[in-house]
């Protein structure tokens, strides 16, 4: 009897045992499964948007090309420039051969000088013969006569001063001087060569003129920024608007535009001209927007089939809430104004989460 009452005892102590056992596991699966149950997600702020900033790619390109060309006909001696070489305003790039302009230009000036002799002369004969004629030693005739001649040889100075200036100018453009300050892009003469008058043989581009073109679609040309800035390795500059074509390309439909160095960046004119001519550059645009927006990371929205949602985060929880989308811009999405400006929203797997879903932050 008492040995049955002893196994009965212990086999009550088992189970209790057993009991007190299987509790503590029941707690530990619970707090495993809220582990579980939270998912992990990395989150971006609101942020307010008062001006939209985008860019192009422009290209560095000279206003204009200047043609140059001899005013005489003649054959090369020198050719001081070559292709991509740098000049200023007045720097001798060609000559010519002008032995024959210098003697004619000579042979006129000993008949000038010649002329000018026979001039004083005649003058010396008038005088006396004006002495002669008061006296009545010689007739009103011969007076006339010497009269005549000087007036002859005063228009043969005249037309012989002219000749001269012109001999003088035909010397001169024996020499081809550069107009502007500027790069040689193109040389198309060479030492020995004959060229005729007017035709082409250097061109050179101004380098204080130069223009940023770029290429807009028509949605930026309706309110087109008046300034923008030229971002280079080296430094940014300033741009103001130059001018801009009517009509779209034909091929690519985009609007041609022309941007050039703002008037407050005049300082920085010769930076610029030293850049690579033809080499192309980020152009950034700021416009002030009408009313504010908000930007968000375009990742962050999901479209339920109700419009477009963000999974906002209140309490560690994640909140389903509509926004009304703008546009999309370089990897955002600009929004009307209705989310609180820091609030943090899910910016990745927004497709994994489900309404007041429990979520752990993990940025950065």
């Amino acid at each position: 009897m008492q040995t049955k009452t002893l196994a009965s005892s212990l086999l009550v102590v088992s189970f209790t045992l057993f009991g007190c056992s299987n509790e503590q596991p029941a707690s530990a699966e619970n707090t495993s499964t809220e582990s579980v149950t939270s998912l992990a997600v990395s989150t971006s702020s609101v942020a307010r948007v008062d001006s939209e900033q985008w860019q192009a790619l422009g290209q560095l390109l000279p206003a204009q090309q200047i043609p140059l060309s001899m005013e005489v006909t003649g054959r090369v001696t020198e050719r001081l420039v070559k292709r991509g070489d740098h000049v200023t305003t007045g720097q001798l790039l060609i000559r010519l051969d002008d032995q024959d302009f210098q003697l004619k230009r000579n042979a006129l000036d000993a008949s000038i000088s010649q002329l000018e002799a026979d001039l004083q002369l005649a003058k010396i004969d008038r005088d006396r013969l004006n002495s002669l004629l008061q006296r009545e030693l010689i007739s009103q005739q011969d007076l006339d006569q010497i009269t005549t001649r000087i007036k002859s040889l005063d228009a043969q100075l005249t037309r012989l001063a002219q000749e001269r200036a012109l001999a003088n100018r035909q010397v001169d453009y024996t020499q081809l001087l550069a107009p502007v300050t500027g790069r040689i892009n193109q040389v198309l003469v060479e030492p020995g060569q004959q060229v005729q008058a007017g035709q082409i043989i250097l061109e050179v581009i101004p380098t204080d003129d130069l223009i940023i073109s770029t290429q807009l679609p028509a949605s930026r040309m309706a309110n087109l920024p008046q300034q923008a800035t030229l971002v280079t390795p080296s430094q940014s500059f300033g741009l103001a608007l130059y001018e801009q074509e009517p009509l779209a390309d034909q091929n690519t439909g985009l609007f041609q535009v022309r941007y050039q160095l703002a008037p407050d960046q005049a300082h920085l004119a010769a930076e610029l001209a030293g850049l690579p001519l033809g080499e192309r550059y980020p152009v950034q645009f700021q416009k002030p927007l009408a009313v504010a927006l908000q930007k968000i990371p375009a990742s962050a929205l999901i479209d339920l089939g109700q419009g477009p949602h963000v999974w906002t985060i209140d309490n560690d929880r994640a909140q389903l809430t509509p926004v009304n989308l703008v546009r999309l811009h370089n990897g955002a999405a600009l929004i009307e104004p209705s989310l609180v400006i820091d609030a943090l929203i899910v910016r990745h797997g927004v497709h994994r989460l489900q309404p007041n879903q429990a979520v752990r932050i993990l940025n950065d």
